[in-house]
Protein backbone atom coordinates (compact mmCIF):
# COMPACT_ATOMS: atom_id res chain seq x y z
CA UNK A 1 0.00 0.00 0.00
CA UNK A 2 1.31 3.40 -0.89
CA UNK A 3 2.02 5.54 2.18
CA UNK A 4 1.16 9.23 2.38
CA UNK A 5 1.09 11.49 5.42
CA UNK A 6 -1.97 13.16 3.93
CA UNK A 7 -3.96 10.03 4.83
CA UNK A 8 -2.57 9.39 8.28
CA UNK A 9 -5.46 9.62 10.77
CA UNK A 10 -5.27 12.68 13.02
CA UNK A 11 -2.59 14.45 10.96
CA UNK A 12 -3.65 17.81 9.60
CA UNK A 13 -2.25 18.69 6.17
CA UNK A 14 -1.63 22.34 7.05
CA UNK A 15 0.29 21.32 10.16
CA UNK A 16 2.55 19.01 8.16
CA UNK A 17 3.21 21.73 5.58
CA UNK A 18 4.17 24.16 8.36
CA UNK A 19 6.47 21.55 9.91
CA UNK A 20 8.20 20.88 6.56
CA UNK A 21 8.59 24.63 6.00
CA UNK A 22 10.04 25.07 9.48
CA UNK A 23 12.57 22.28 8.92
CA UNK A 24 13.58 23.84 5.60
CA UNK A 25 14.00 27.23 7.29
CA UNK A 26 16.06 25.57 10.01
CA UNK A 27 18.36 24.02 7.39
CA UNK A 28 18.88 27.34 5.61
CA UNK A 29 19.63 29.21 8.81
CA UNK A 30 21.83 26.47 10.20
CA UNK A 31 24.00 26.54 7.11
CA UNK A 32 24.23 30.30 6.90
CA UNK A 33 23.96 32.59 9.86
CA UNK A 34 24.34 32.52 13.51
CA UNK A 35 24.42 35.25 17.93
CA UNK A 36 26.85 36.18 20.47
CA UNK A 37 27.98 33.41 22.74
CA UNK A 38 28.39 35.93 25.55
CA UNK A 39 25.57 38.48 25.27
CA UNK A 40 22.50 36.25 25.34
CA UNK A 41 19.01 36.75 23.98
CA UNK A 42 17.58 40.13 23.00
CA UNK A 43 14.79 39.93 25.56
CA UNK A 44 17.27 39.04 28.31
CA UNK A 45 19.57 41.93 27.43
CA UNK A 46 16.67 44.35 27.81
CA UNK A 47 16.44 43.18 31.44
CA UNK A 48 20.14 43.49 32.19
CA UNK A 49 20.89 39.90 31.18
CA UNK A 50 19.06 38.48 34.22
CA UNK A 51 17.42 35.37 32.74
CA UNK A 52 18.40 32.38 34.88
CA UNK A 53 14.86 32.02 36.30
CA UNK A 54 12.83 32.87 33.16
CA UNK A 55 11.06 30.05 31.29
CA UNK A 56 8.97 29.60 28.15
CA UNK A 57 11.42 31.56 25.97
CA UNK A 58 13.78 30.06 23.40
CA UNK A 59 16.40 32.65 24.40
CA UNK A 60 16.91 30.67 27.60
CA UNK A 61 19.36 28.44 25.69
CA UNK A 62 22.01 31.13 26.35
CA UNK A 63 21.26 31.62 30.06
CA UNK A 64 19.66 28.56 31.63
CA UNK A 65 18.76 25.56 29.43
CA UNK A 66 15.97 24.57 31.83
CA UNK A 67 14.06 27.69 30.73
CA UNK A 68 13.00 26.27 27.35
CA UNK A 69 10.90 23.61 29.10
CA UNK A 70 7.94 26.01 29.12
CA UNK A 71 7.75 26.17 25.30
CA UNK A 72 4.51 24.52 24.14
CA UNK A 73 4.55 25.14 20.35
CA UNK A 74 7.40 25.22 17.78
CA UNK A 75 9.05 28.60 17.27
CA UNK A 76 11.94 30.05 15.30
CA UNK A 77 13.80 33.23 16.23
CA UNK A 78 16.45 35.19 14.32
CA UNK A 79 18.43 38.16 15.60
CA UNK A 80 21.08 40.63 14.54
CA UNK A 81 22.88 43.59 16.04
CA UNK A 82 26.00 45.64 16.66
CA UNK A 83 28.26 45.49 19.70
CA UNK A 84 31.33 47.23 21.11
CA UNK A 85 33.45 46.28 24.10
CA UNK A 86 36.91 46.95 25.45
CA UNK A 87 38.65 44.54 23.09
CA UNK A 88 36.75 44.67 19.78
CA UNK A 89 33.54 45.68 18.03
CA UNK A 90 31.49 44.23 15.22
CA UNK A 91 28.18 42.54 14.41
CA UNK A 92 26.27 39.55 15.70
CA UNK A 93 23.69 37.38 13.98
CA UNK A 94 21.95 34.23 15.12
CA UNK A 95 19.00 31.89 15.16
CA UNK A 96 17.16 29.53 17.47
CA UNK A 97 14.68 26.81 16.59
CA UNK A 98 12.77 25.18 19.45
CA UNK A 99 9.89 22.73 19.64
CA UNK A 100 8.18 20.46 22.18
CA UNK A 101 9.57 16.95 21.98
CA UNK A 102 7.60 14.42 24.00
CA UNK A 103 10.21 11.95 25.15
CA UNK A 104 10.73 10.85 28.74
CA UNK A 105 7.82 13.08 29.76
CA UNK A 106 7.20 16.75 29.01
CA UNK A 107 10.33 17.87 27.19
CA UNK A 108 11.57 20.47 24.71
CA UNK A 109 14.40 20.46 22.17
CA UNK A 110 16.16 23.54 20.75
CA UNK A 111 18.93 24.12 18.22
CA UNK A 112 20.90 27.33 17.95
CA UNK A 113 23.67 28.65 15.74
CA UNK A 114 25.56 31.90 16.48
CA UNK A 115 28.26 34.09 15.01
CA UNK A 116 29.99 37.16 16.42
CA UNK A 117 32.17 38.99 13.90
CA UNK A 118 34.65 41.84 14.25
CA UNK A 119 37.13 42.53 11.47
CA UNK A 120 38.89 39.31 10.55
CA UNK A 121 38.08 37.70 13.91
CA UNK A 122 34.97 35.79 14.79
CA UNK A 123 33.37 33.54 17.36
CA UNK A 124 31.12 30.78 16.10
CA UNK A 125 28.91 28.60 18.22
CA UNK A 126 26.40 25.83 17.55
CA UNK A 127 24.42 24.02 20.20
CA UNK A 128 21.62 21.64 21.05
CA UNK A 129 19.49 22.03 24.20
CA UNK A 130 17.28 19.48 25.94
CA UNK A 131 14.90 20.39 28.77
CA UNK A 132 12.32 18.56 30.85
CA UNK A 133 9.60 19.67 33.24
CA UNK A 134 7.72 17.91 36.02
CA UNK A 135 4.51 19.23 37.57
CA UNK A 136 4.41 19.19 41.36
CA UNK A 137 1.74 19.91 43.94
CA UNK A 138 2.70 23.57 44.43
CA UNK A 139 4.60 24.35 41.25
CA UNK A 140 6.91 22.91 38.65
CA UNK A 141 10.46 21.58 38.47
CA UNK A 142 12.46 22.08 35.27
CA UNK A 143 15.94 20.96 34.29
CA UNK A 144 17.96 21.05 31.09
CA UNK A 145 21.34 20.75 29.38
CA UNK A 146 23.01 22.39 26.39
CA UNK A 147 25.77 20.78 24.36
CA UNK A 148 27.64 23.25 22.15
CA UNK A 149 30.73 23.64 20.01
CA UNK A 150 32.59 26.95 19.92
CA UNK A 151 35.32 28.24 17.61
CA UNK A 152 37.07 31.50 18.57
CA UNK A 153 39.78 32.90 16.32
CA UNK A 154 40.74 35.63 18.82
CA UNK A 155 41.77 33.03 21.40
CA UNK A 156 42.68 30.30 18.91
CA UNK A 157 40.21 28.05 20.66
CA UNK A 158 38.04 25.19 19.51
CA UNK A 159 36.20 23.29 22.21
CA UNK A 160 33.07 21.44 23.20
CA UNK A 161 31.14 23.01 26.09
CA UNK A 162 28.21 22.01 28.29
CA UNK A 163 25.61 24.12 30.14
CA UNK A 164 23.48 22.64 32.94
CA UNK A 165 20.43 24.32 34.48
CA UNK A 166 17.67 23.86 37.03
CA UNK A 167 14.52 25.88 37.79
CA UNK A 168 12.01 25.53 40.60
CA UNK A 169 8.69 27.41 40.36
CA UNK A 170 6.26 28.09 43.21
CA UNK A 171 3.02 29.15 41.51
CA UNK A 172 1.14 30.38 44.56
CA UNK A 173 4.05 32.58 45.62
CA UNK A 174 4.56 33.70 41.97
CA UNK A 175 8.24 32.93 42.47
CA UNK A 176 10.84 31.04 40.42
CA UNK A 177 14.42 30.17 41.38
CA UNK A 178 17.02 29.33 38.73
CA UNK A 179 20.46 27.74 39.04
CA UNK A 180 22.84 27.07 36.17
CA UNK A 181 26.45 26.54 35.19
CA UNK A 182 27.54 27.56 31.69
CA UNK A 183 30.65 26.64 29.72
CA UNK A 184 31.52 23.49 31.62
CA UNK A 185 34.69 21.81 30.28
CA UNK A 186 36.08 25.21 29.30
CA UNK A 187 39.76 25.91 29.90
CA UNK A 188 39.31 29.60 29.00
CA UNK A 189 40.09 31.90 31.93
CA UNK A 190 38.43 35.09 30.70
CA UNK A 191 34.78 36.21 30.66
CA UNK A 192 33.82 33.37 28.32
CA UNK A 193 34.98 30.72 30.78
CA UNK A 194 33.06 28.75 33.41
CA UNK A 195 30.17 30.88 34.78
CA UNK A 196 27.98 29.62 37.67
CA UNK A 197 24.78 31.66 38.09
CA UNK A 198 21.72 31.83 40.29
CA UNK A 199 18.63 33.91 39.63
CA UNK A 200 15.17 34.75 40.88
CA UNK A 201 11.95 35.79 39.13
CA UNK A 202 9.03 37.38 40.99
CA UNK A 203 5.76 38.03 39.16
CA UNK A 204 4.72 41.24 40.89
CA UNK A 205 1.70 43.44 40.04
CA UNK A 206 4.08 45.91 38.35
CA UNK A 207 5.54 43.16 36.15
CA UNK A 208 8.29 40.55 36.17
CA UNK A 209 11.16 41.43 38.52
CA UNK A 210 14.37 39.48 37.83
CA UNK A 211 17.82 39.36 39.41
CA UNK A 212 20.88 37.16 38.75
CA UNK A 213 24.28 36.78 40.33
CA UNK A 214 27.08 35.54 38.03
CA UNK A 215 30.37 34.26 39.41
CA UNK A 216 33.26 35.02 37.07
CA UNK A 217 37.01 34.77 37.43
CA UNK A 218 37.24 38.32 38.82
CA UNK A 219 34.32 37.98 41.27
CA UNK A 220 30.49 37.95 41.48
CA UNK A 221 28.38 40.40 39.48
CA UNK A 222 24.76 41.45 39.84
CA UNK A 223 22.31 41.64 36.95
CA UNK A 224 18.75 42.82 37.50
CA UNK A 225 15.78 44.09 35.54
CA UNK A 226 12.05 44.74 35.27
CA UNK A 227 9.55 43.80 32.56
CA UNK A 228 6.02 45.17 32.27
CA UNK A 229 3.34 44.23 29.74
CA UNK A 230 0.69 46.55 28.28
CA UNK A 231 -2.47 45.77 26.30
CA UNK A 232 -2.24 41.98 26.54
CA UNK A 233 1.41 41.81 25.37
CA UNK A 234 0.86 44.20 22.47
CA UNK A 235 3.66 46.26 24.04
CA UNK A 236 6.24 45.09 26.59
CA UNK A 237 8.81 47.48 28.09
CA UNK A 238 12.00 46.45 29.93
CA UNK A 239 14.88 48.02 31.79
CA UNK A 240 17.85 46.69 33.68
CA UNK A 241 21.38 46.90 34.99
CA UNK A 242 24.19 44.59 33.86
CA UNK A 243 27.14 44.45 36.26
CA UNK A 244 29.52 42.29 34.26
CA UNK A 245 31.90 42.31 32.55
CA UNK A 246 31.40 46.11 32.40
CA UNK A 247 28.63 48.05 34.15
CA UNK A 248 25.83 48.80 31.67
CA UNK A 249 22.32 50.19 31.77
CA UNK A 250 19.90 48.43 29.41
CA UNK A 251 16.52 49.12 27.85
CA UNK A 252 14.32 46.88 25.76
CA UNK A 253 10.89 46.58 24.18
CA UNK A 254 8.78 43.93 22.47
CA UNK A 255 5.61 43.82 20.43
CA UNK A 256 3.73 40.57 19.87
CA UNK A 257 1.33 40.24 16.95
CA UNK A 258 0.89 36.48 17.17
CA UNK A 259 2.26 34.45 15.50
CA UNK A 260 4.93 37.14 15.02
CA UNK A 261 6.97 38.80 17.73
CA UNK A 262 9.62 41.54 17.63
CA UNK A 263 12.23 42.48 20.23
CA UNK A 264 14.73 45.33 20.50
CA UNK A 265 17.34 46.12 23.15
CA UNK A 266 20.27 48.44 23.61
CA UNK A 267 22.72 49.37 26.34
CA UNK A 268 25.13 52.12 27.33
CA UNK A 269 27.93 52.26 29.91
CA UNK A 270 26.98 53.29 33.45
CA UNK A 271 30.04 55.56 33.61
CA UNK A 272 29.53 57.44 30.32
CA UNK A 273 27.49 57.52 27.12
CA UNK A 274 30.32 56.22 24.94
CA UNK A 275 32.37 53.04 24.82
CA UNK A 276 30.99 49.58 25.54
CA UNK A 277 27.44 48.83 24.42
CA UNK A 278 25.22 47.12 21.88
CA UNK A 279 22.07 47.41 19.81
CA UNK A 280 20.07 44.27 19.03
CA UNK A 281 16.96 43.30 17.06
CA UNK A 282 15.11 39.98 16.96
CA UNK A 283 12.11 38.53 15.14
CA UNK A 284 10.14 35.47 16.15
CA UNK A 285 7.57 33.23 14.50
CA UNK A 286 5.45 30.62 16.29
CA UNK A 287 4.02 27.72 14.31
CA UNK A 288 0.42 27.39 15.48
CA UNK A 289 -1.03 28.57 18.76
CA UNK A 290 -3.13 31.62 19.47
CA UNK A 291 -3.02 34.43 16.93
CA UNK A 292 -3.20 38.14 17.65
CA UNK A 293 -6.56 38.51 15.90
CA UNK A 294 -8.01 35.70 18.03
CA UNK A 295 -6.63 37.21 21.22
CA UNK A 296 -7.92 40.66 20.24
CA UNK A 297 -11.39 39.32 19.47
CA UNK A 298 -11.37 37.31 22.70
CA UNK A 299 -10.51 40.44 24.67
CA UNK A 300 -13.18 42.43 22.82
CA UNK A 301 -15.76 39.74 23.58
CA UNK A 302 -14.66 39.72 27.22
CA UNK A 303 -15.07 43.49 27.49
CA UNK A 304 -18.49 43.32 25.86
CA UNK A 305 -19.54 40.59 28.27
CA UNK A 306 -18.29 42.64 31.23
CA UNK A 307 -20.29 45.65 30.01
CA UNK A 308 -23.39 43.50 29.56
CA UNK A 309 -23.06 42.10 33.08
CA UNK A 310 -22.52 45.60 34.44
CA UNK A 311 -25.68 46.87 32.77
CA UNK A 312 -27.65 43.82 33.93
CA UNK A 313 -26.40 44.39 37.47
CA UNK A 314 -27.39 48.07 37.31
CA UNK A 315 -30.86 47.27 36.01
CA UNK A 316 -31.33 44.61 38.68
CA UNK A 317 -30.16 47.00 41.37
CA UNK A 318 -32.55 49.71 40.16
CA UNK A 319 -35.44 47.26 40.21
CA UNK A 320 -34.51 46.23 43.74
CA UNK A 321 -34.36 49.86 44.87
CA UNK A 322 -37.73 50.56 43.25
CA UNK A 323 -39.33 47.54 44.88
CA UNK A 324 -37.92 48.45 48.29
CA UNK A 325 -38.93 52.13 47.98
CA UNK A 326 -42.30 51.42 46.34
CA UNK A 327 -41.93 53.71 43.29
CA UNK A 328 -41.12 53.50 39.57
CA UNK A 329 -39.18 55.80 37.24
CA UNK A 330 -39.56 58.42 36.02
CA UNK A 331 -41.11 60.15 39.00
CA UNK A 332 -41.41 63.61 40.50
CA UNK A 333 -40.02 64.98 43.73
CA UNK A 334 -40.89 68.30 45.37
CA UNK A 335 -37.75 69.91 46.79
CA UNK A 336 -37.80 70.64 50.51
CA UNK A 337 -35.26 72.32 52.78
CA UNK A 338 -32.14 70.14 53.18
CA UNK A 339 -32.45 68.41 49.79
CA UNK A 340 -29.25 68.04 47.74
CA UNK A 341 -28.72 66.40 44.38
CA UNK A 342 -26.36 63.84 45.93
CA UNK A 343 -28.89 63.02 48.68
CA UNK A 344 -31.65 62.55 46.11
CA UNK A 345 -29.43 60.26 44.00
CA UNK A 346 -28.66 58.20 47.06
CA UNK A 347 -32.35 58.00 47.97
CA UNK A 348 -33.69 57.01 44.57
CA UNK A 349 -30.70 55.21 42.97
CA UNK A 350 -28.85 53.89 45.97
CA UNK A 351 -25.73 55.69 44.67
CA UNK A 352 -25.02 59.34 45.47
CA UNK A 353 -22.48 59.58 42.66
CA UNK A 354 -25.31 59.54 40.10
CA UNK A 355 -26.50 63.05 41.03
CA UNK A 356 -25.52 64.24 37.54
CA UNK A 357 -28.51 62.34 36.07
CA UNK A 358 -30.91 64.40 38.15
CA UNK A 359 -29.06 67.64 37.42
CA UNK A 360 -29.10 67.11 33.62
CA UNK A 361 -32.93 67.12 33.43
CA UNK A 362 -33.47 69.81 36.08
CA UNK A 363 -30.93 72.49 35.15
CA UNK A 364 -33.53 75.28 35.25
CA UNK A 365 -34.67 74.14 38.72
CA UNK A 366 -31.20 74.07 40.28
CA UNK A 367 -29.47 77.15 41.67
CA UNK A 368 -25.83 77.15 42.80
CA UNK A 369 -25.76 73.38 42.71
CA UNK A 370 -28.79 72.97 44.97
CA UNK A 371 -32.45 72.35 44.02
CA UNK A 372 -34.69 75.37 44.63
CA UNK A 373 -37.09 74.76 47.48
CA UNK A 374 -40.63 74.16 46.27
CA UNK A 375 -39.58 73.17 42.72
CA UNK A 376 -40.89 69.90 41.33
CA UNK A 377 -37.91 67.89 40.19
CA UNK A 378 -38.02 65.11 37.62
CA UNK A 379 -36.17 61.95 38.71
CA UNK A 380 -35.22 59.97 35.57
CA UNK A 381 -34.42 56.29 35.37
CA UNK A 382 -30.74 55.59 36.16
Amino acid sequence: MRYSFYKVPGVHTAFMIKRIFSLFLLFVLWCGIAHSAEFGSVRAEGMGGAFAAVDGDSGAVYHNPAGIAGITIPEVSVNAGYFRDASWDGSIVGMIYAWPWRILGASTLALHRDTQMGGSDYTRQAGMTFAWSQDEEKGQLRWGATFKWREDTRRWMQSGLVDLGLQKEWKEEKLTLGLCVTNLLSDDQDAAGLIPSCGILYRAPVGNIVADINWRTDGPYLRCGLEHSFYNDLLVLRGGYMGAPEALFTLGASSYFRPFGFDVSFSWPAASMSGTGYFRLAAQYRFGGERFSERFMERKTHLEEMERLKKAYTVEKVKRVQEEAGYRFPLKHKAVPGDTLRALAQKYYGNGNKWQLIYNVNIDRVERGQPRIGEELLIPAP
